[in-house]
Formats: C-alpha cells, sequence, structure tokens
C-alpha cells in the first residue's frame, strides 16, 4: 500500500513539475510586448521560406566574368549548387544596455515548425563591431536550432574601425571582452522559453578566433551558460597580439622604402652628353635654377 501510494505520489508529481515548467507557446508577434530588464526588443517578424521557383532556375555568373577579388576572367564551370533554403523562423532584433555606456546589438532566430529543441550561440572575428555569425546562424537554422549573434557592443560604422571604440568607454570594453555574449545568452534563453512554452533541452556555443576567445571567456565565468563550447583559434592574447601586428606593419613599411630605394638605384645611368650639347645638358641637370633664368628672362 505504501509502495503504490508513493508511485502515486510520484506520478502525480512528475506531472506537475512538468506543467510548471512548461506553459503554452507564444506568437512571434507577442514577443514584441516581453519586458526584460535592459533589454529593448525591437522589430519582430516571422520570415517565411522563399516561394519553390518554378523555372529552370539560376545559372550562376556567366562565363567569363570577373572572378571576385582578381579582376581576371573567371573559367567557365558549374555553378555553385544553392544553399538549402531557411525554414520559416521568427527574428527578433534586440538591444542589450546592461550599463548606461553599453549599446549591445543581437538577434535571435528561432524556426516556427522545425526545432530541435536546442540553442546555438555563434561568436565573432576580429574587433567585432557587428552581427558578423548571420552565415553560422543560417547553417544553424537549417538544423533545427534557435540560434542568436552579437556585434560585440559596439558598430564599426558609429564608433570606429578596430579598436577605437574603446577609448573613453571602459565599460564597452567589459562587453567586448565577455558581458555581450552572456547578456545575449541569457535573454536569448528567456525569449525562447516565451516563444516555445518551454526551455530549451541543451544549449550550445561555436566560434573561431575572437569567437574562439568569448567561447573560452563563457565557459570561466559563466559555466552555466552553454552545455558544448566549440572555441577554435582563440585570439586571447591581445598584447601580444597587437604587438605583433604593429611589427609586422612596420617591417612591411621598411621593405616597402627599401625596394623603392633599390630601384631608384638601379635605374640606368644616363648617356654622357656630347661636348656640343654638354651646355645644354648642364643647364638640363639643374632644372630648378634653369627654370628660374628662363621664366625670369621671358
Amino acid at each position: 500500500m505504501n509502495l503504490t501510494s508513493g508511485a502515486l505520489l510520484g506520478s502525480i508529481g512528475s506531472i506537475v513539475f512538468a506543467a510548471a515548467t512548461s506553459a503554452a507557446p507564444a506568437t512571434c508577434d507577442s514577443l514584441k510586448s516581453m519586458t526584460i530588464p535592459n533589454v529593448t526588443i525591437g522589430a519582430v517578424e516571422v520570415v517565411a521560406p522563399p516561394a519553390a521557383s518554378t523555372g529552370r532556375g539560376g545559372r550562376g555568373a556567366p562565363a567569363g566574368a570577373p572572378a571576385a577579388g582578381t579582376g581576371r576572367a573567371a573559367p567557365a564551370g558549374p555553378p555553385a549548387p544553392a544553399a538549402p533554403p531557411l525554414p520559416e523562423y521568427c527574428r527578433v532584433r534586440l538591444l542589450l544596455t546592461p550599463t548606461s555606456d553599453s549599446h549591445i546589438n543581437a538577434e535571435l532566430w528561432m524556426p516556427t515548425t522545425t526545432w530541435n529543441g536546442r540553442f546555438m550561440a555563434v561568436g565573432n572575428g576580429g574587433f567585432g563591431g557587428s552581427i558578423q555569425g548571420f552565415a553560422e546562424m543560417q547553417n544553424a537554422l537549417r538544423l533545427g536550432y534557435a540560434t542568436s549573434g552579437n556585434d560585440t557592443g559596439h558598430d564599426t560604422e558609429v564608433d570606429g574601425p578596430n579598436g577605437m571604440f574603446a577609448l573613453g568607454h571602459p565599460e564597452k570594453i567589459v562587453d567586448f571582452a565577455y558581458r555581450a555574449m552572456h547578456e545575449m545568452t541569457v535573454t536569448s534563453k528567456t525569449i525562447i522559453a516565451q516563444f516555445y512554452g518551454r526551455a530549451q533541452q541543451y544549449s550550445y556555443y561555436k566560434g573561431c578566433s575572437t569567437g574562439g576567445r568569448q567561447g573560452a571567456m563563457n565557459a570561466q565565468r559563466y559555466p552555466d551558460d552553454f552545455d558544448g563550447i566549440i572555441a577554435g583559434a582563440l585570439a586571447n592574447r591581445h598584447i601580444q597580439m597587437h604587438t605583433a601586428g604593429c611589427t609586422r606593419g612596420s617591417s612591411r613599411t621598411r621593405g616597402r622604402a627599401h625596394s623603392m630605394s633599390g630601384s631608384l638605384r638601379a635605374r640606368p645611368a644616363r648617356r654622357r652628353p656630347s661636348p656640343a650639347s654638354h651646355h645644354l645638358s648642364s643647364r638640363r641637370s639643374k632644372p630648378s635654377t634653369a627654370a628660374c633664368a628662363t621664366a625670369r628672362a621671358s
């Protein structure tokens, strides 16, 4: 009797827990009214897959067209296969402001009918400054993941290239270092739970270079954010990297200057003028004096 009662109570508890951790799914449009501290939800839209083509489709670039970045004629060949179309998804644009000087742009894409119950965050490269992971987000979306990316907390077109964003903005440095990724991840999970009526089963991260550093920083500071992390080619030794970059740039500059001076020395010697033309040649060898004298005489 006690065993039966215990099993019954256990089943009831499981049902109550499942009901408490799930809710009715929300519509994409209804996400506009969500209120999340330090988060502004911007444009929200359902992006439908492209209509099926009834024609023969594209043929790729015509033969003889310039190849990208070369200026030369590209050889004729079969066109590259088109990428599979994206499934229908809910696209949410976010502005995250964990501090008064923070301005983190992010996007969250959630498949409407093909969700696999998982979440994939993607990283950046270089100094960031834009949402650079759209291609990886598309791949994740095709595989059924809800996915998101961010601009590391600054906009290159507004704040300037490379590390210009950091001048006088210590909070933006923190956002670039680790806070932008964490804030995006926490916010994405909140919206995912609202949209699907349940939380994701697993969360993953993928990034390389700066993205690799972002993944390693997140694993150290926020180990509960992701169940798995792919962090490649970590760009985490900034002092050494920037010093090496300056050295390489200086070497290239010196190399160009040496090449120019060498080409000047390699010029063929001028033919020795004949005695008859010596006077004219002498005047030509001193263009500034001759030109001034001619100008004064005229």
